[in-house]
């Protein structure tokens, strides 16, 4: 409880850290090795799709909509995620840091997942919801929309966006229905 604590409250002022990697946090806290990975099992248990992802989703297959997912997660635990959310038939490419060996803002991970969809940048649009998924996509020549789900630090991001780097143009959309008026 104290670790999740500690992460929520950097959470709040910088977005989203070590998820990417929980193999190196749990080993800079002394936790036992495996340990990253029980977390995410116990945290599955609280995870759930925000309202209206299934039926967008639908859409944009209906619409032959290519999509992919662009994580900094680890492969076994964005798979784990995305397993138990039931949505892996929905998306043609999932990336990972495992697959690339890099992270957001590095705009690698987008240009792979591209690149395996067979799309160039202008093509595409990519929907983010921290700075580093902005900084990424505006590096790969991919049009940044950024999600803003009031879910811990995301809406402070939002609110801060000017302020820390993200340019004023970026859009902001506060439901995932709202992708659709992009595609």
């Amino acid at each position: 409880k104290e670790i999740w604590q500690k992460v929520r409250e950097y959470r709040k002022y910088e977005g989203t850290p070590l998820w990417y990697d929980w193999r190196y946090f749990t080993k800079f806290i002394g936790a036992p090795e495996d340990s990253w990975r029980q977390v995410h099992l116990e945290n599955l248990k609280h995870l759930k799709l925000l309202p209206g992802v299934i039926e967008t989703l639908e859409k944009l297959k209906s619409m032959s909509v290519s999509l992919g997912i662009v994580t900094d997660a680890i492969r076994d635990v964005a798979l784990l995620k995305i397993k138990h959310l039931k949505i892996k038939k929905f998306f043609e490419v999932i990336v990972t840091q495992d697959d690339v060996g890099t992270v957001k803002p590095d705009p690698y991970p987008i240009l792979y997942a591209l690149k395996l969809l067979d799309m160039s940048p202008n093509e595409a649009i990519y929907v983010g919801n921290t700075l580093n998924d902005v900084l990424a996509a505006l590096a790969a020549g991919v049009k940044p929309i950024l999600y803003n789900t009031n879910i811990d630090g995301h809406a402070i991001i939002t609110r801060r966006k000017q302020t820390i780097g993200a340019p004023s143009n970026v859009p902001t959309i506060s439901s995932i229905e709202q992708i659709l008026e992009y595609v």
